[in-house]
C-alpha cells in the first residue's frame, strides 16, 4: 500500500469528501437531538445560560407539589368552616325553640300591693291623694313699705340662750368684740373672770358661790360689759355697755351710734375645756351695720313768683320766723338802695329777680354786709323763693310768715300773704313687716317686707317691671317671699289665690308642713293678711300613691334596678302603661285588679326563673303604704315539670351539636395539617426561599368559638337564658365568617402564586430552548445538501480513479 501514490486531485477529492461526511454527521446529530447546541463546544454562552434557566425551572417545579398541597389544606379548612357554620345555625334553631316553648314555671315571682281605692289602669294613684301643708292668710290690701324710718344702731343678736356652766376644768368661751370700727377687745368667759367680777362688786343672779354653774344671759351680759368697760359700782346689779339681753332672753350687742357707719363685729369665737356652748352667739365671724333714717326740715316754698318793680310806692312787709329767730322784712325802694350801698351791689329796683329778692331778705334777716350774696334761710328753687329751717331736721324745726302787708303792683313774691307756719317731720320707724316661714320642720327663715328688701329684689331681677315699694300687690309680696326663701328660684312657697297670700309646702303627706309666725313691724299702709297669731298646717297622708317613691332591686345581673315616683309630673308614673315602661328594664311587668285596685308586679317571661328583688321607697316605708308588706321582694318561682323536661331535651340536643362542632374541627385536616385545630401552614414560593407565606391556624372547637355545653335545670330556663345562648352563637357565627374570609383571601394568594410559578417555569424553559434548539427545516435542508454533495464527491472520485486505471491499462 505504501507504493500507492495519490494524485493531488484525488487527494483533494478525498479531503473534501471527508469534510462533507463530518458535516453530514453533525447535521444528522442535530436532527436526532433537536438541539443546535449540544455541548459547551457548540456555543458556550448559550449552552451554560440555557443550563441555568433549566435548573431554575426545575427548582421551581419541585415547589409546585408543596404549593398544591397548601391549596388543599386551605380547601379542607374552608370545608370545615362551612360545616361548622351549619352546625352553629342548627344550635341557633334549638335555642330559638326555647323562646317558642311554654313558660317553664307554673307560678312566677311577684309582689302585690294592698288595695288602692279608686285605682285603675288609667289612674294608678287612687282617689284619695296625699296633700301638702298649706295656709291661706287673711284679706290682702295694697302694701306700702316705702318709708325709710329712723336711723338704727348696729345690732348682733344671738340665738337661744341656756344657763351657762363654767365650773368645769378649763371651761372657757372667748371672742373678740369691735364696736363702730374700734379696736377689737378680747372677751373671755371663765371661772376666773366670774370671780374677778364678783370681787369687784358685781352681782350675779343666785350664784355668788365659788362655782359658776348656772350663769344666766344677764350674768353673761354683765360679765362682758365688765371686761369691756372696767369694774362695776359696788353691788351693782347691771353693768352698762354694748351687751344686753333682749325680750326673748337672747344675748344682744348694740352700737352706741346709729346709721350705716355704726357697726358691731364678733370674731374669733372659740370654746375650751369641759363647757357646753349655750350662749347662742354666732360662732363664725359676724359683722352688722346700722341703717340710715330719713327726717325732713321745716320749709315754705312759694309759687307764682314774678319780677318785682319797687321803683315807686310799691312795697311789701312781713315777719319771718325761722327756728325761733324772728325778723321784720320790708321790700321797697329804700331797702333796695340801702342794700346796694352796704353790699356794693347794683340791684335794679324796677326788675328784681327771685335771686335779688332772696338776697334782700337774707340781708335783712341776718344783717350780713360786704357781700353781694348774703347767706340766710332764703334760697331759690325752681325759680321760686324757698325759706328753709337751718336747724336739724325733725319736728322741732319751724318756719313761719306772719303779718304780711303791702301792695306790689306788678310782680309777685309768690309767698303766702296769710299767716303761715310749717314744721319739719320727725323720722318714724322704717317700714318693715317681718314674719318667719318654716317648711317641713326645717329651720324657719325670716321674711322682710321693706324698701330695702324691695330694692334687693329689683337689683337681682333686672328684667321686667321693677317692684314699687309704695304699692305692692299680693303677687309682688309672693315674689318677695319666694326670693328671700330661695333666691335660686328652685323652691317656691308663696302664691296668690282669690287675692290672698297662700303659703304651701312643696311636699305632701304627713311630713309636709308649713308654719307662718305672727307678723311684726308696720307698713305705711296696707296689709299682708298675715294674722296676729301663728298659722300652721300639716299635709295629709292619703291612701293613694301620689308622691310615693318605689324602688325594686335588679332581678338579675343583666337587668337595671327600678326607681320610680308616682304622680302626674314630669318623669312620674300615673298609668299602668307608664309603670310597665318603667319596669321593662328590670324584666318586670305590672297588672292591676280592676275590683280592688291592687297592683301586682311580676317577672316577665324573659326572666321567668328570676325573683322580684327587694322593694323600697316611701311606698314601702310610709306607715300603711301600699307596698309595705312586700319589702323583702317576691318568692321564688314554681317550676313546671313538663315544660322543664322539654327544655332539658333541648339542652341535650344543643350539647350534641357542640360535640359535632368539636369533631368537625378535628377532622378538617389535609396531609397532617389542620388550620382549624391550631396548626400553621408554611409555604415557599421561590427557589431561594425568600418568598414565603405563613398561615396561622385557629382552634375552632366549642371553647374556641366561645361556646360550651349547657346544664339541664340551669340553662334554657327562660327567654333570658335562651337569649344569652343566642348571643354567644351569633358571635360564634361572626367569628366563623371572619375566619372564612381570611382563609379565602389566603387561598386566593396561594392559587395566584401557583399559577405564577407554572407560567414562570414555562418562560424559563422556553428561554433555554430558544438558546439551544435547532431548526428542523434548516437542518434537513443541510442534511440533504450534504448528502448530495457527498454523492457527487464520491462519483467524482470514482471517475478520477477510472481515468487513472485506463492510462495504466495502456501502459501494460
Amino acid at each position: 500500500m505504501s507504493g500507492i501514490v495519490l494524485s493531488a486531485s484525488v487527494r483533494q477529492n478525498l479531503l473534501s469528501l471527508q469534510s462533507t461526511a463530518a458535516l453530514l454527521a453533525t447535521t444528522q446529530n442535530d436532527l436526532a437531538t433537536g438541539n443546535a447546541v449540544n455541548s459547551a463546544l457548540d456555543n458556550p454562552t448559550s449552552y451554560f445560560t440555557a443550563q441555568s434557566l433549566n435548573n431554575r425551572a426545575s427548582d421551581i417545579n419541585n415547589l409546585l407539589d408543596s404549593i398544591g398541597n397548601g391549596v388543599q389544606v386551605l380547601q379542607a379548612a374552608n370545608t370545615g368552616i362551612t360545616s361548622l357554620q351549619s352546625l352553629v345555625s342548627n344550635a341557633q334553631s334549638i335555642a330559638n325553640q326555647v323562646l317558642q316553648a311554654p313558660t317553664g314555671y307554673t307560678t312566677k315571682s311577684s309582689v302585690t300591693s294592698t288595695a288602692i281605692s279608686g285605682a285603675t289602669a288609667d289612674n294608678l294613684l287612687g282617689a284619695n291623694v296625699p296633700t301638702a301643708g298649706s295656709v291661706t292668710e287673711g284679706a290682702f290690701t295694697t302694701l306700702n313699705v316705702s318709708g325709710a324710718g329712723n336711723a338704727t344702731a348696729a345690732t348682733v343678736t344671738g340665738g337661744t340662750f341656756a344657763n351657762l356652766d363654767l365650773s368645769g376644768a378649763g371651761a372657757s368661751v372667748s371672742f373678740k368684740l369691735s364696736v363702730n370700727g374700734g379696736t377689737a377687745q378680747t372677751v373671755t368667759l371663765n371661772a376666773a373672770n366670774v370671780t374677778a367680777f364678783k370681787t369687784a362688786g358685781g352681782t350675779l343672779s343666785g350664784t355668788n358661790g365659788t362655782s359658776p354653774t348656772a350663769l344666766t344671759a344677764t350674768d353673761i351680759a354683765n360679765l362682758i360689759n365688765y371686761q369691756l368697760a372696767g369694774s362695776p359700782a359696788t353691788g351693782a346689779a347691771t353693768v352698762t355697755g354694748p351687751a344686753s339681753v333682749n325680750g326673748s332672753g337672747e344675748l344682744q350687742f348694740t352700737s352706741s351710734t346709729t346709721g350705716t357707719s355704726s357697726s358691731v363685729a364678733i370674731t374669733n369665737y372659740a370654746t375650751a375645756g369641759t363647757v357646753t356652748d349655750t350662749t347662742g352667739l354666732p360662732t363664725t365671724n359676724t359683722t352688722k351695720n346700722g341703717t340710715d333714717g330719713s327726717t325732713t326740715a321745716a320749709d315754705i316754698t312759694g309759687t307764682g313768683f314774678a319780677a318785682l318793680d319797687l321803683s315807686t310806692t310799691n312795697t311789701a312787709s312781713f315777719t319771718l320766723n325761722v327756728d325761733g329767730v324772728s325778723k321784720t322784712i320790708t321790700l321797697d325802694k329804700a331797702e333796695v338802695d340801702t342794700y346796694n350801698t352796704n353790699t356794693s351791689s347794683s340791684l335794679t329796683e324796677t326788675s328784681l329777680t327771685a335771686a335779688n329778692v332772696a338776697a334782700l331778705i337774707n340781708y335783712q334777716f341776718g344783717g350780713d354786709t360786704g357781700t353781694t350774696t348774703p347767706t340766710g334761710p332764703v334760697t331759690v328753687s325752681g325759680g321760686q323763693l324757698q325759706i328753709a329751717s337751718a336747724a336739724s331736721p325733725g319736728a322741732s324745726s319751724e318756719v313761719s310768715i306772719t303779718g304780711y302787708t303791702g301792695t306790689l303792683g306788678t310782680g309777685s313774691l309768690g309767698l303766702p300773704t296769710t299767716d303761715t307756719t310749717n314744721h319739719g317731720t320727725a323720722a318714724v320707724a322704717a317700714d318693715d313687716e317681718t314674719f318667719t316661714v318654716a317648711v317641713d320642720g326645717a329651720a324657719a327663715k325670716t321674711i322682710s317686707l321693706s324698701k330695702a328688701s324691695v330694692d334687693a329684689y329689683n337689683t337681682a331681677h333686672t328684667t321686667g317691671t321693677p317692684l314699687n315699694a309704695a304699692s305692692l300687690s299680693a303677687a309682688d309680696v309672693a315674689s318677695l317671699v319666694n326670693y328671700q326663701y330661695d333666691n335660686t328660684g328652685a323652691t317656691t312657697i308663696a302664691s296668690v289665690a282669690s287675692g290672698k297670700l297662700v303659703f304651701t309646702s312643696n311636699t305632701t303627706g304627713t311630713t309636709s308642713s308649713i308654719a307662718v309666725t305672727a307678723v311684726t313691724g308696720t307698713a305705711t299702709a296696707g296689709s299682708t293678711g298675715v294674722t296676729a297669731t301663728t298659722t300652721a298646717a300639716t299635709g295629709t297622708a292619703g291612701s293613694g300613691l301620689t308622691g310615693e317613691t318605689l324602688t325594686i332591686a335588679a332581678t338579675n345581673s343583666s337587668t337595671t334596678a327600678t326607681s320610680i315616683t308616682f304622680g302626674t309630673g314630669a318623669n312620674q308614673v300615673s298609668t299602668l302603661n307608664q309603670l310597665n315602661t318603667a319596669l321593662a328594664a328590670n324584666d318586670l311587668q305590672a297588672s292591676i285588679d280592676s275590683s280592688s285596685g291592687a297592683i301586682t308586679i311580676t317577672t316577665s317571661n324573659n326572666a321567668a326563673s328570676g325573683t322580684v328583688g327587694a322593694v323600697g321607697g316611701t311606698a314601702v316605708t310610709t306607715s300603711g303604704a301600699a307596698f309595705a308588706a312586700v319589702a323583702a321582694g317576691g318568692a321564688a318561682p314554681v317550676a313546671d315539670p313538663n315544660s322543664q323536661a322539654t327544655r332539658a331535651s333541648l339542652v341535650a340536643q344543643y350539647n350534641q351539636v357542640m360535640e359535632q362542632i368539636n369533631t368537625t374541627a378535628q377532622d378538617s385536616s389535609f396531609n397532617g395539617i389542620n388550620l382549624l385545630n391550631g396548626d400553621t401552614l408554611d409555604l415557599t414560593f421561590d427557589e431561594t426561599g425568600a418568598s414565603k407565606l405563613s398561615i396561622s391556624g385557629v382552634t375552632f372547637n366549642d371553647a374556641g368559638l366561645g361556646l360550651s355545653n349547657l346544664t339541664a335545670g340551669k340553662d334554657f330556663l327562660d327567654s333570658n337564658s335562651a337569649n344569652t345562648v343566642l348571643s354567644t352563637l351569633t358571635q360564634a357565627s361572626t367569628t366563623l365568617r371572619t375566619e372564612a374570609s381570611s382563609l379565602g383571601s389566603n387561598l386566593s394568594v396561594v392559587q395566584i402564586r401557583q399559577d405564577f410559578n407554572k407560567n414562570l417555569i414555562n418562560v424559563l424553559q422556553t428561554g433555554a430552548s430558544n438558546l439551544t434548539l435547532a431548526d428542523p427545516n434548516e437542518e434537513a435542508a443541510n442534511s440533504q445538501a450534504l448528502s448530495t454533495r457527498q454523492s457527487i464527491a464520491v462519483s467524482a472520485l470514482a471517475l478520477a480513479n477510472q481515468s487513472q486505471q485506463s492510462v495504466l491499462q495502456l501502459l501494460r
